[in-house]
């Protein structure tokens, strides 16, 4: 493919990416997103989560089981008390729905690429 070849693919994947950003799900998913970033609580929760999730790590690397249980129970607790705000749930629906349609148009995209040119399998 020449150069004006490729400049045009590159223009279709620029107008396609600001069609995909115009769909409601995507939108949806970077406004939920947003709204995560801005909650207070929710950051708090996740900060103390890598936090304890680092503490574990240490705990198993020095054998510490106790320590261990107990940082598995706190983990527990603050993921059940993430996932009960429901801003935290919408975001997840958000990211699982954009997730998907993307991954499907990225299929698509291989096996129309794919009958025309050889492509490894993954």
């Amino acid at each position: 493919m020449d150069k004006n070849g490729q400049d045009a693919v590159l223009q279709k994947a620029q107008a396609l990416a600001e069609s995909i950003s115009l769909l409601e799900e995507v939108q949806l998913f970077q406004n939920a997103e947003k709204k995560i970033a801005d909650h207070q609580v929710v950051q708090n929760i996740i900060r103390e989560i890598k936090q304890k999730q680092q503490e574990l790590v240490n705990a198993k690397y020095l054998k510490k089981s106790q320590y261990v249980k107990k940082l598995e129970d706190e983990l527990d607790t603050l993921n059940q008390q993430l996932h009960s705000i429901p801003l935290v749930e919408q975001y997840q629906q958000a990211q699982a729905e954009t997730n998907f349609f993307l991954q499907d148009l990225l299929r698509i995209i291989k096996e129309n690429i794919s009958l025309t040119v050889p492509i490894e399998k993954d």
